[in-house]
């Protein structure tokens, strides 16, 4: 009973210390982007022997493979100091960041009345994969920055794009001057503040300040969704005191409005002075959100809401008055979905590519559709071992032509060209040949974007980012094939310098291209020739201007192009030096392509992009064109620029070399304290955990102290890790108290334990050997003692033969495959993973060996929307010569026939599949979090080679759970349908939490 005592108290540990672990430690970006590997599942950490086996996931290997050689320099703007770091090739970067962050906080300062009292470390990178490659943050794709609520430390990246880089990094230096405001008087009562704030007033004033007010894309945004709501996916304007849906345009765009709302309507600096009464904690402690602003406003807030709303009336709806046009003018195409993220045409028509992004678990897709055949082929799918990312937010890297397509993919290498030949058989069919790689990360570009064909298909223009941080542009040449897995591609930059560059399009001899390269640093549209690099402006910017075609059939050249010059984003069409709004949505359209007399372009609508067409466009365009005499020269000239003006230079601050140190873990910044908890129960059960890293997160050290009823039973670690680079270790010291299975004296009908104590040093590397797939090595080195044996009567003979500790080498490998794809509420999605675990124990001693072996495998397949169908299956064999580790089945997860610690859940033998159907019950009345479960199981635990038969046992499952991320507390009644020899069979409960993405 003692061993049954403290073997149930080691599940309680299970179920409370490791779940409030986790629930303080863990998110669903980690659980997507490294799996399981670095956390704690319900057997416990992998860096132990398991006492309890449940199915399990490999894991995926940390991506982040890139060390980053660290320096920093120390700076001030007045009163407020911070430490600017950066890698190696950033110091170009840096010096230009500077001077721009000084400017942000100085008007912060003002604007805030406050400088930030404790020093800040500003993070600066030069790609989003570097920015992702970081150890610091756990970044998702689509993160443009990062300021943590925790510790005054921000992080971003530089994407050779000056203006978007000043938006971002004044956005999170608002958040960097929020947090400490509201964290300066009382830290403790600012986490009660903090909690208290709306997600869409911290975030909506940063987008406020960040964009001097009410940008035309965000004014965009709130037009969009007055006119086109959708209620079913919750897309409307909340009430000023709601939330809204938890995505960019409610928490961000609708956000930015609220704080406009304040500010154009209760006086410039409202918003400031309710961060200070929140800061300062005027007001009553008792006081909501809501309560507080209507104090400070003098206003019920029944009256803050009538104005909220009067104010959308006059401020957007009024503007989307203004416009003519509505996007159902247009004829929408159906061959894309609603997921649409991007497209393009051929030149002659015929052929659409798109790219898709699954709003669930984020996939995205490109596909190729044929408009004669009407049939649609995938390209390509990333998440996949190979292809990790095909980008999205409308990154133009995907292109097609009449016989060739081409889109760029992130690697665990960098950024690859993948091209793939089109062909068309006799009866009209496509066919699309295998893929063929072209390695770009090989010629020093770490992002690449806004991909284009020439018109003869011999060569293909790029956009790249190099480590210094500059993009430009770049010519591959195709005349010989496509280069395929060379060294070094055919490669030729055509520009230099250190201005952004981006959407281009080549015809006419020239590339068009959209650039900042212009006096007052507005994005332009520019002609460029491919072969000398020789480059002229051809528009002069008041707003930003992208995108530009190549218009053919014309009678003369001229393009047209995306433009805000109107307050809107519409289509313009360039001719003979002058320019002409072709469009006017009410929303906005991108990418305009014109092919046979109708426009194609994104139209925003309802916070989706639809591709549309509108018809009849050639005669307008060849109007523009024959009203105007233009001269093919005026391409290389400085049409529209009177004079052309020279373009901005950057200011570059002078950071001395004596001022520039090297990064030490540990020493530069201290210690960042990633967890420090402490739990108790009932029956003497405690511990205490805490983690700390130096401020990169290279380094980890860890421990743990936990007493399970008594001294006796005391578990302790205390771990040092490095997260650097591919291979990734750990090492120290722990001491272990396990129940085993007594394999010496065992019979049939009774089942022994005993406790086994171990302690000693251990050291575990993990090597990815690819994006999903790795190695796991670990070698414990210590000693082992047994006692405690569950059955006095044979207590002496049992000590006899197991006299006090002996020596112990304990080798553990690990072969893993993850290709699991996971979703908020839903925990596993869609996938597959593989896990196979060979577990040694040498005793010199004695000269004997026991050992472990074991096999877990995963399948999930995407039934529709949120309902998915789960695989799961384990089997194993332990063997020993006295002492080994047998299987103890967690009945919680699987063989669910069984209660919890039912002595037919032992022995050396398992094999074990589950099915299940997880299906959401909540969204059918909003609450996402609540799930249903059906499935049944099969499997035997057994102990002699000849009795698999006599132990097999089955049960089929009913259940709910409720899915918080990152817990999932479920409740199942399990009725069996047979089990081994033993109790009378009955229902079966299991309350369990777990971590929802195992």
């Amino acid at each position: 009973m003692r061993l049954l005592s403290l073997a149930r108290t080691l599940v309680s540990f299970l179920k409370t210390g490791i779940a409030l672990t986790i629930l303080l430690n863990a998110s669903t970006a980690k659980a997507q982007m490294v799996g399981i590997a670095a956390l704690l599942n319900p057997e416990g950490s992998r860096l132990f022997p398991q006492a309890f086996v449940a199915p399990r996931h490999p894991g995926k290997p940390d991506p982040r493979w890139r060390s980053f050689n660290w320096h920093y320099t120390d700076l001030a703007a007045g009163k407020s100091e911070y430490r600017l770091f950066f890698y190696e090739d950033e110091l170009w970067t840096a010096r230009f960041v500077v001077p721009r962050i000084q400017a942000q906080v100085e008007a912060l300062t003002k604007l805030f009345k406050f400088s930030p009292p404790k020093k800040f470390s500003y993070l600066l990178f030069t790609s989003l994969r570097d920015f992702q490659q970081a150890n610091i943050f756990f970044i998702t794709e689509g993160v443009q920055g990062i300021t943590s609520t925790t510790e005054a430390t921000m992080a971003i990246p530089y994407l050779g794009q000056a203006r978007a880089f000043d938006h971002v990094s004044k956005h999170e230096m608002i958040h960097q001057f929020q947090v400490q405001k509201l964290q300066s008087k009382d830290e403790y009562r600012a986490a009660e503040m903090e909690a208290m704030i709306p997600l869409w007033f911290i975030e909506g004033m940063a987008e406020y300040h960040s964009l001097d007010g009410m940008d035309p894309e965000s004014r965009m945004y709130l037009r969009d969704v007055i006119l086109y709501p959708d209620k079913k996916r919750d897309y409307s304007i909340p009430g000023f005191f709601e939330d809204g849906a938890l995505d960019f345009i409610h928490v961000y765009k609708i956000g930015q409005a609220k704080i406009t709302f304040l500010e154009t309507e209760f006086g410039s600096g409202t918003s400031q002075r309710i961060l200070d009464h929140l800061a300062t904690g005027e007001g009553k402690i008792s006081w909501s959100f809501r309560e507080l602003v209507s104090a400070d406003l003098k206003r019920t807030p029944e009256e803050i809401e009538t104005r909220w709303t009067d104010y959308l009336k006059r401020a957007y709806q009024h503007e989307a008055n203004q416009h003519r046009e509505q996007i159902d003018d247009a004829v929408v195409m159906k061959e894309p979905g609603e997921n649409l993220d991007y497209f393009d045409l051929s030149p002659d028509g015929n052929l659409l590519v798109y790219r898709e992004v699954d709003p669930l678990i984020g996939v995205a897709s490109i596909r190729l559709f044929d408009f004669k055949s009407k049939k649609t082929m995938e390209c390509a799918r990333d998440r996949q071992p190979n292809l990790l990312s095909l980008y999205f937010l409308q990154n133009p890297t995907v292109t097609v032509s009449a016989n060739l397509v081409s889109y760029v993919v992130e690697t665990t290498s960098g950024p690859e060209l993948e091209t793939r030949r089109i062909l068309r058989d006799p009866s009209g069919e496509i066919e699309l040949l295998d893929p063929i790689r072209t390695r770009l990360h090989a010629n020093g570009l770490i992002q690449v974007s806004s991909i284009a064909f020439s018109p003869d298909e011999k060569s293909l223009a790029l956009v790249g980012l190099t480590p210094k941080g500059w993009t430009n542009v770049y010519v591959l040449d195709l005349s010989k094939g496509i280069p395929n897995h060379v060294s070094v591609a055919p490669l030729k930059q055509i520009t230099d310098g250190h201005y952004n560059w981006r959407t281009l399009n080549w015809n006419h001899g020239k590339l068009l291209a959209a650039s900042d390269r212009t006096d007052n640093g507005k994005e332009g549209i520019f002609a460029i020739d491919p072969k000398t690099g020789t480059l002229r402006q051809l528009t002069s910017p008041g707003k930003e201007q992208i995108a530009p075609e190549w218009l053919s059939d014309v009678g003369a050249p001229s393009f047209v192009y995306q433009s805000w010059e109107t307050g809107s984003s519409q289509i313009h069409q360039w001719a003979g030096g002058s320019s002409f709004a072709l469009t006017d949505v009410k929303t906005g359209l991108f990418y305009p392509k014109v092919r046979a007399g109708s426009l194609y372009a994104l139209a925003f609508k309802s916070g989706r992009y639809r591709l549309v067409r509108f018809e009849n466009f050639g005669k307008v365009i060849k109007d523009n064109v024959s009203s105007r005499k233009i001269d093919s020269t005026q391409l290389m000239g400085p049409v529209g620029l009177s004079p052309a003006a020279a373009p901005w230079s950057p200011e570059l601050a002078e950071i001395p070399e004596s001022q520039i140190h090297s990064y030490r873990p540990f020493i530069t910044s201290g210690m960042r304290i990633d967890g420090l908890f402490a739990y108790f129960g009932s029956g003497s059960v405690g511990g205490i955990a805490a983690s700390v890293s130096d401020l990169m997160r290279n380094y980890n050290i860890s421990g743990e102290f936990s007493v399970l009823g008594s001294l006796k039973y005391t578990n302790a670690y205390l771990f040092f890790s490095s997260e650097v680079g591919r291979l990734k270790w750990t090492t120290g010291a722990y001491g272990i108290v396990q129940p085993r299975l007594d394999t010496i004296f065992h019979t049939d009908d009774f089942t022994r334990t005993y406790l086994h104590r171990e302690y000693g040093v251990l050291g575990a590397l993990q090597y990815p050997i690819a994006a999903f797939s790795y190695i796991d090595l670990e070698l414990r080195i210590g000693a082992v003692k047994r006692s405690d044996i569950s059955d006095p009567v044979i207590a002496p003979e049992w000590e006899a033969v197991n006299p006090g500790s002996e020596f112990h080498l304990g080798p553990i490998v690990r072969l893993g495959y993850d290709g699991i794809l996971y979703e908020a509420y839903t925990g596993p999605v869609s996938g597959f993973g593989i896990l196979v675990e060979s577990d040694t124990s040498f005793f010199p001693r004695r000269q004997a060996t026991a050992q472990r072996v074991r096999l877990d495998v995963a399948q999930y397949f995407q039934l529709t929307g949120r309902t998915v169908l789960a695989l799961q299956g384990m089997t194993g064999v332990a063997w020993a010569k006295d002492f080994g580790n047998a299987f103890l089945v967690s009945s919680d997860d699987i063989l669910r026939g069984y209660f919890f610690l039912d002595n037919r859940l032992y022995g050396t033998y398992l094999a074990a599949v589950k099915s299940e159907i997880r299906f959401p019950i909540g969204t059918l009345f909003g609450f996402p979090p609540l799930r249903g479960l059906v499935g049944g199981d099969l499997g035997t635990v057994y102990r002699n080679p000849g009795d698999a038969g006599k132990r097999i046992s089955s049960s089929y499952t009913g259940g709910l759970s409720l899915n918080i991320p990152p817990l999932s507390v479920n409740f199942m009644l399990s009725y069996p349908i047979r089990t081994a020899p033993g109790p009378v069979d009955s229902p079966v409960a299991h309350f369990t939490l777990r971590y929802l993405y195992l």
